[in-house]
C-alpha cells in the first residue's frame, strides 16, 4: 500500500493534496485518513481562515488558496477534493491532464456531458477520477448488492427509497447535491435505469416533495424514489425496500438490515429450529460501533478513502469511477430538466 520510488526501493507515504477544507473534510474526512499511509502535502481553500484552522490541528504542511499553484509547487501523488460541484470539474480535470488521480465528493460535475468529457481525459491519461458517492462502500449497501447478486433473491421485481432532509437553497440543489444520492444507488443495485416520470409538490423556493417513478432496464423492476426537503434530519428518514421473487429486502438508516426469506412454517410447527436456508437474516451493529468505528464508518466514507489509499499507491482499480457515473448523471440531467418545468409551470399559477 505505500509507494515505491524508482531506482531507490525505497518507500515511502503516499503524498496527498486537499482542496477544501471546510467542516465537513475538517471534522470528518480527514481524521478518517488516520491510520492510512498519507502524508498531507499540501492544503488550498479560497478562504485563509479554514486552511489556518486545519494547519493548527492537523500537520497540513503548505497553505494555498489556488490549487494549481499547490499542484505545482507540491507534485502529489494524489489529490481529496471537497468543495462544490464546478472545482470538481475543474480540478478533476486539471489533474487528470497532468498525470495524477482525484478523488472528488458527488456531484463530480454540473451534466452528463461534462461526465463524457471528463471519462475521455480519465481513459487518455492513464489515471482516475474517483467520485465519492459513499453508499456503494456502505454496508448495509453492500450487503444489498451482496443479496441481489445471489441466485436465492432472484429476479428483482421491486425497488423503493426515500431519504428525506431538511430545507435546500433550492429545488434544483436539493435534486443534484441531495436526490442525485438515490439516483445513483438505484444505478449501483439495478444497473441502466429507463427514463423516469417526475411528480412534485412545490411548497416554497426552499421547500418541496418529489416522486420519481421508472424501471431498472436489466430486470424490469419497478422503482421509485421519493424524498421532501421539509423534514428533520434529527430523526430517522432514509430507507431502502427491495422485492425480489426470492425475498424482501429492507434497510433502515444503513444498519438495521434484514433479508427476509420463505422460512419454515413455524404457524404449524412452533418448535422448529432457526435454518440456515430460509430464515430471515440480519444485520444490526447493536448500538455500539466498536473502538474505532463511527456512523460514518458505516455510511461508506472509511472505506472509499482506504481503497482511493490502496489504488493511487498501485493496488487495484477503483470502484467508483467518473465513467461508471454517467448513468446517474444522465438519469439526474433528466430528472433536473422536468423539476425545471414544474417548477415553471407553479410559479404560473401563483
Amino acid at each position: 500500500m505505500e509507494v515505491i520510488m524508482k531506482g531507490t526501493g525505497k518507500k515511502k507515504a503516499l503524498r496527498l493534496s486537499l482542496i477544501g477544507c471546510g467542516t465537513f473534510p475538517y471534522n470528518t474526512l480527514y481524521p478518517m485518513l488516520r491510520n492510512l499511509p498519507v502524508e498531507l502535502a499540501g492544503i488550498c481553500d479560497l478562504d485563509p481562515a479554514k486552511t489556518e484552522r486545519f494547519s493548527r490541528f492537523y500537520r497540513a504542511g503548505n497553505r494555498y488558496t489556488d490549487y494549481r499553484e499547490m499542484i505545482k509547487a507540491e507534485k502529489p501523488d494524489a489529490v481529496l477534493c471537497v468543495t462544490n460541484l464546478d472545482v470538481h470539474y475543474e480540478a478533476a480535470k486539471y489533474c487528470l491532464k497532468n498525470g495524477i488521480n482525484i478523488l472528488t465528493e458527488k456531484a463530480p460535475c454540473q451534466n452528463a456531458a461534462q461526465a463524457e468529457e471528463l471519462a475521455d481525459l480519465q481513459k487518455k491519461s492513464g489515471k482516475f477520477h474517483g467520485v465519492l458517492f459513499n453508499r456503494r462502500w456502505g454496508t448495509g449497501y453492500v450487503l444489498a448488492k451482496q443479496v441481489l447478486n445471489s441466485k436465492e433473491f432472484g429476479r428483482i421485481s421491486m425497488i423503493y427509497s426515500k431519504f428525506n432532509t431538511s430545507a435546500y437553497k433550492d429545488i434544483d440543489f436539493f435534486v443534484y447535491n441531495h436526490i442525485i444520492h438515490l439516483i445513483d444507488l438505484t444505478v449501483f443495485l439495478a444497473g441502466e435505469l429507463s427514463k423516469p416520470v417526475v411528480q412534485s409538490l412545490i411548497f416554497g423556493p426552499k421547500s418541496g416533495a418529489l416522486g420519481i417513478h421508472f424501471t431498472a432496464l436489466k430486470s424490469g423492476a419497478l422503482c421509485t424514489i421519493q424524498s421532501a426537503t421539509d423534514e428533520d434530519e434529527a430523526y430517522p428518514m432514509e430507507r431502502l425496500d427491495i422485492a425480489g421473487t426470492g425475498g424482501n429486502l429492507t434497510l433502515d438508516n444503513w444498519r438495521d438490515f434484514h433479508w427476509d426469506r420463505s422460512g419454515p412454517a413455524r404457524d404449524i410447527d412452533f418448535k422448529l429450529p432457526l435454518e440456515k436456508q430460509g430464515d430471515c437474516l440480519s444485520w444490526h451493529p447493536a448500538g455500539g460501533y466498536g473502538i474505532n468505528r463511527g456512523i460514518f464508518s458505516y455510511m461508506g466514507f472509511e472505506s472509499a478513502l482506504d481503497e482511493f489509499v490502496k489504488t493511487s499507491s498501485g493496488e487495484g482499480n477503483f470502484s467508483c469511477t467518473i465513467e461508471d457515473c454517467i448513468p446517474t448523471m444522465k438519469f439526474t440531467d433528466e430528472v433536473r430538466k422536468q423539476v425545471k418545468k414544474l417548477t415553471a409551470a407553479k410559479e404560473k399559477t401563483r
